[in-house]
């Protein structure tokens, strides 16, 4: 495959002269040497000539064609998930895309599910990064794919944010340096990758309308960086733009995002897309738009028309389609079309489990309580509702993957000859819409009407005709259709149904004031013991509570139900007093209690289409973790979630293992961390806050915003830069932050100048390969068992640059033997010290003195030392 060396902007000043060339010998009737009078197949030819040759011989419809993407198309005998068809008279062949940064959602049950993106961005690995993309890029190929819609670069803003597991956390540098080379692993494989979403996408709520209001210093530091980085340092062949709008402009349509950042600034070349749905108006080609998936509204006949009635010009389509092809070619999806020859998947399930156990991250370890000593241990007690379940989260993200690898059985294969006790604790976390409010009722605290737990369910048509009568595990009812149906198999209601009735008889463990609410979309009515408790009418996002002292023992329980539509959902939650316990988690102590040790499996529920309501784990799972570490100190808590979650039983468990959602061989990951085959290594790529209300985004007017404007009235002052600065709450674990089964010392740390010249921006507005310093310095295993170590820089910038606080700017995973030593070399180029001016629209690297700190964390500097910028 042809891939030229020479960088975009340079690229396509030398193309256009010699298409120019090429085009005028041809059209005066010089003769080209190619097979079938059909120049632009001979690969002799750059990328750029055959494009313009191609161009010049398709007709408008057929150029029309290729700025379109089919969603869900079945070709033949195969699904894909975009499809663009290719021309057959010309020889183009189809361009077919799919999602996603994990895995393959569309076309193939054969498929990796890779560790959510967030737990690549806690493996703090640049070769980890490579192997992550390298693995997908390979399987796309060999399903037939030629585009993967990954990495997505959007940098956290809110843990709340329903996709925040799709990230690699919250600092923009990080997030760069990873996608670049999961960019570069994926591209090896001769298919296109897809950065998204171009930009400020950082919210799922009102994600199509919603105006983005930000000041240009923050959108260019936080939220651009990332796909500078991609473009530049990684060569990425696509950019995916958002949905919403940014300082009242649609990002697809926004002229300064489209063309005068991207295209002038950046040099990119490559293609352009909308998310599903996201193209506005037609004139966005004018402006760097390439392609539209799913809603034909812009382009298509509607173009044609435009072309021939001479409001559109036809050399601006030209340019656009142009654009496509040399991207095809150089990037090999044209020469050499994907094919299905099916993928390796037992290796790319070994890496798999690599990267998740490189990512996991050991919070906290108390009394030595992990690692587990598999020749003592007799007696495990493994409960939670996810231990018997994938590792994942939801939307199109997230492939079911292949086989069924659980933590459950992967510790009682790791310990054959130990009793492992299993209880679930809590019932299955169903959906976004459950999460809000109280949790739901336990099944453990419901009897139906055949004593098994839960509800008596009679499900009825319009006409009152009765559809079903069953016994439902709580009282509730979600889409079947959804995401998070799809992987996390929802209790749904039937088809057809208009009405629906619970009852159960409800035992209270204690007497005291019990909490209840309701969230229902469409209208439902609670009743204890005859009497309306609760009457509420489409109450899902801000549900309707009542509370009420309930005697000790058996209570009737009656929900009436009517949907709104045939995908409501409905959650009756409660707020036990604390010491009570329903049978679900009174099997769990009990477990616990006869056990050597416990491990506590929790999750949150994170999906495209919902931000979470809350960072309190659902379904009761805090009061699960609290009975059970009462019982027996020597319980880890196990935290399958994409992103910062509350902890308020974080100072008494014995060890906490953040392990993500670990995909295909998340469970065997987990049970070789927690018998030490493998020591942790992974850093929190996100912060977690001791209180939800510590959140730098927590007013509803900055997430999800205020009719249907989110205001960036932050700034800088999001994530580690909030918690780390002066007079804010500190986080309860911090950005950068893990811990190992071994120690680790810093030492020697140098810079081979104290003092530089500050330069002056590029053509691209930043200062990248500007030189600035080298630092190196030894870090050491001072342990007894191997492990790695992610040595972290953090600049410290002069008062005057109004940086919230020292932010990352290098970092190496080092991997030591016991008593092992290296020296670690880390550049940084005047990128590192530089901030972006908004009202000079470029980069800048302010003078005065800047502090180098290396350490172990965001928080926790071993070394630093001091250096001098002059102008």
């Amino acid at each position: 495959m042809f891939r030229s060396l020479l960088r975009p902007r340079l690229r396509r000043t030398l193309a256009a002269a010699a298409a120019t060339a090429v085009g005028a010998a041809l059209l005066t009737g010089t003769p080209a040497a190619a097979e079938d009078d059909r120049p632009w197949l001979d690969t002799s030819l750059s990328p750029e000539i055959r494009a313009y040759l191609l161009v010049n011989q398709m007709t408008l419809e057929e150029k029309s064609g290729v700025l379109y993407g089919y969603g869900t198309r079945v070709v033949g005998d195969q699904t894909w998930q975009v499809y663009v068809k290719g021309i057959e008279r010309l020889g183009v062949p189809d361009m077919v895309q799919g999602d996603s940064p994990v895995g393959i959602y569309q076309g193939t049950n054969a498929a990796t599910q890779m560790p959510a993106s967030v737990a690549l961005g806690a493996t703090f690995s640049r070769t980890d990064a490579y192997t992550y993309g390298d693995v997908l890029g390979a399987e796309f190929r060999a399903t037939g794919y030629g585009v993967l819609h990954g990495p997505n670069v959007d940098v956290q803003r809110d843990p709340r944010h329903g996709r925040a597991f799709e990230t690699y956390g919250e600092d923009p540098y990080l997030t760069g340096a990873l996608a670049t080379e999961y960019v570069k692993g994926a591209q090896s494989n001769d298919i296109i990758a897809d950065a998204k979403h171009y930009a400020v996408n950082t919210q799922e709520t009102n994600r199509q309308t919603v105006d983005v209001n930000i000041d240009k210093r923050t959108l260019h530091e936080l939220y651009l960086a990332p796909f500078q980085n991609v473009v530049q340092d990684g060569d990425i062949g696509m950019i995916m733009c958002a949905y919403n709008k940014i300082n009242t402009v649609y990002a697809c349509d926004n002229e300064y995002l489209m063309q005068d950042v991207l295209r002038d600034r950046w040099g990119f070349d490559g293609i352009v897309r909308t998310d599903a749905g996201a193209a506005h108006q037609m004139e966005s080609l004018l402006i760097g738009l390439d392609q539209e998936f799913r809603s034909v509204s812009q382009f298509g006949q509607k173009l044609i028309d435009a072309v021939r009635a001479g409001t559109i010009a036809e050399s601006a389509v030209d340019d656009t389609v142009r654009r496509i092809f040399r991207t095809m070619i150089e990037y090999g999806i044209f020469d050499n079309p994907p094919q299905r020859t099916g993928a390796d998947l037992p290796t790319s399930a070994q890496k798999a489990q690599q990267l998740a156990e490189s990512s996991a991250v050991l919070l906290r370890n108390e009394r030595k309580t992990l690692p587990f000593d598999a020749a003592t241990t007799d007696r495990i007690a493994v409960i939670g509702t996810n231990v018997d379940d994938t590792l994942t989260g939801g939307g199109p993200s997230n492939p079911a993957p292949q086989g069924k690898d659980t933590i459950l059985q992967a510790v009682k294969d790791r310990v054959p000859g130990a009793t492992v006790d299993y209880q679930p604790g809590v019932d299955p976390v169903y959906s976004i819409a459950m999460l809000s409010g109280y949790p739901q009722i336990p099944s453990g605290a419901l009897a139906a009407a055949d004593g098994a737990r839960g509800a008596t369910a009679t499900y009825t048509r319009a006409d009152g005709s009765q559809i079903a009568t069953r016994t439902d595990a709580c009282l509730c009812s979600a889409p079947a259709s959804s995401f998070l149906g799809t992987i996390l198999g929802q209790q749904a209601m039937p088809s057809g149904t208009a009405g629906a009735v619970w009852t159960s008889r409800l035992t209270a463990d204690k007497a005291g004031t019990y909490g209840f609410d309701v969230a229902a979309a469409g209208t439902a009515k609670l009743y204890l013991d005859g009497k309306l408790v609760i009457d509420a009418t489409n109450t899902t996002a801000a549900p309707k509570a009542a509370s009420l002292h309930l005697r000790k023992g058996a209570h009737d329980i009656k929900v009436e139900f009517t949907p709104s539509s045939a995908s409501a959902q409905l959650k009756v939650g409660w707020k036990a007093p604390a010491g009570a316990q329903d049978a679900n988690i009174a099997a769990a102590v009990e477990a616990a209690r006869k056990a050597d040790v416990a491990v506590v499996s929790v999750r949150d529920v994170e999906s495209e289409g919902s931000d979470r309501p809350s960072l309190t784990l659902p379904n009761d799972q805090d009061r699960l973790i609290a009975a059970v570490t009462a019982a027996n100190p020597r319980t880890v808590v196990v935290v399958n979630t994409g992103a910062a979650i509350t902890m308020p039983w974080n100072g008494d468990v014995g060890a906490i293992l953040q392990a993500w959602y670990g995909g295909t061989r998340g469970g065997a990951a987990i049970a070789r961390l927690l018998f030490g085959d493998v020591n942790p290594s992974g850093r929190l790529p996100v912060s977690f806050p001791k209180k939800e209300s510590h959140l730098p985004t927590y007013t509803v007017e900055q997430f999800p915003g205020v009719n249907l404007v989110a205001t960036y009235s932050e700034g800088l002052s999001t994530g580690y830069r909030y918690y780390n600065a002066p007079k804010t709450p500190d986080a309860l674990y911090p950005f950068g932050y893990g811990l190992s089964y071994t120690k680790f010392n810093y030492a020697n740390l140098k810079i081979d100048r104290t003092a530089f010249q500050a330069g002056t921006a590029g053509a691209d507005g930043t200062l990248r390969g500007q030189y600035g310093l080298t630092a190196t310095f030894k870090v050491k295993n001072t342990g007894k068992v191997a492990g790695s170590v992610v040595p972290q820089i953090y600049v410290e910038y002069p008062k005057a640059a109004g940086e919230p606080a020292p932010l990352l700017k290098g970092f190496e995973k080092v991997e030591l033997a016991p008593g092992e030593s290296k020296t670690v070399t880390i550049p940084l180029d005047q990128r590192a010290f530089s901030v972006y001016d908004g009202q000079a629209d470029t980069w800048t690297v302010p003078t005065g003195n800047y502090k180098l700190h290396v350490g172990d964390s965001s928080t926790d500097y071993r070394l630093s030392t001091t250096v001098k910028v002059t102008r």
